[in-house]
């Protein structure tokens, strides 16, 4: 019974994982809490298995390991992102006064038509609801 709850531990940080990161919004680079929660759910079992062998420690053992190994493998290969290359190197210029918006109404307008009557023009950027 001790096995079954260490091997628990193991698609508990998965699940909690899942949660932060998609129902909360919290990201993270490495999930180090999420892979130290399974290591202690893995070391348990590794210290189970030595003290008394049996077929259904052995098997946690290896669906623990699977599961740990996979969670790794998909959060270190596809969680993070790429660095970021600016379509502008720093210190260009970039024309600005020919860039095409779009107003709040859903016409098309240039920067440069907007400054042509006034001082200045605030630009708003709203990624709006996703």
């Amino acid at each position: 019974m001790k096995a079954f709850g260490y091997f628990l531990l193991i698609p508990l940080s998965v699940i909690l994982y899942f949660i932060l990161a998609i129902g909360i919004g919290v990201s993270q680079r490495y999930p180090i809490p999420h892979f130290l929660l399974m290591a202690v759910g893995l070391f348990f079992l590794f210290k189970l298995i030595r003290q008394k062998f049996s077929v259904w420690r052995l098997l946690l053992n290896f669906g623990g390991w699977a599961l740990a190994l996979l969670f790794s493998w998909w959060t270190l290969s596809y969680s993070n992102f790429g660095g970021y290359e600016s379509p502008i190197a720093l210190g260009d210029h970039a024309d600005v006064m020919s860039v095409e918006v779009v107003d709040s109404t859903g016409n098309k307008t240039s920067i440069g038509a907007l400054t042509e009557n006034s001082k200045g023009v605030l630009i708003a950027f709203y990624r709006g609801h996703w």
